[in-house]
C-alpha cells in the first residue's frame, strides 16, 4: 500500500460459496436434508454464529471493479453480502431451496439447537464462536454505485 508509484488495494474476502465450492461448505446440511433426518442438530454457539459470505460471481465482480477503479487505489474494502446470516439461518435457507427445487418437503424433521455440552462431538466445530465475524461492505457498495452510475 505504501510503495511509490503503485497504489495497492486490499480486499478482505468473505467465505465464498458457489455450486463448485471445493470446500463443500453446505455439504453437512445438504447431506442431512437429503438423508431426511428426523432432526438436524446444531450446538447453540454454532447456530448463532454470523460470518460474512459472498457468492463467487459477486466476489469476482468486486475484485474486477477494484482492479480497474481509480477510486479503489489505496483503500481497504470488505467484500461480503450485506447481511451476515447465522449458521442456523443459512441452514434454513438451504432447506427452503431444497424444498423449492425438489417440489416436496426437504426433510422430515426440524432444526434443533442444543447446548454445546449436549451436542454430539462429531457435530462440533473447532473455534471460538462467542464472537461473530461480521464486516460491513458498505464502502465497496458505494464505490460500485458510483462506478456504474
Amino acid at each position: 500500500m505504501s510503495a511509490e508509484g503503485i497504489k495497492g488495494t486490499i480486499l478482505r474476502l468473505p467465505m465464498i460459496y458457489s455450486p463448485g465450492d471445493r470446500l463443500r461448505r453446505f455439504f453437512p446440511i445438504v447431506k442431512r436434508i437429503e438423508d431426511r433426518r428426523p432432526a438436524i442438530l446444531f450446538a447453540e454457539d454454532i447456530a448463532a454464529w454470523r460470518s460474512p459470505r459472498g457468492y463467487v460471481e459477486n466476489v469476482a465482480a468486486a475484485i474486477a471493479l477494484s482492479a480497474v477503479s481509480p477510486q479503489a487505489a489505496g483503500r481497504v474494502y470488505n467484500v461480503a453480502e450485506r447481511e451476515a446470516f447465522s449458521e442456523l439461518e443459512w441452514a434454513r435457507k438451504i432447506a427452503y431451496q431444497a424444498e423449492v427445487r425438489s417440489n416436496q418437503p426437504a426433510s422430515k424433521g426440524e432444526f434443533v439447537v442444543l447446548p454445546r455440552a449436549q451436542t454430539p462431538e462429531h457435530l462440533l466445530m473447532a473455534g471460538n464462536f462467542a464472537q461473530h465475524w461480521v464486516a460491513s461492505s458498505e464502502r465497496i457498495a458505494r464505490n460500485w454505485v458510483t462506478r456504474s452510475s
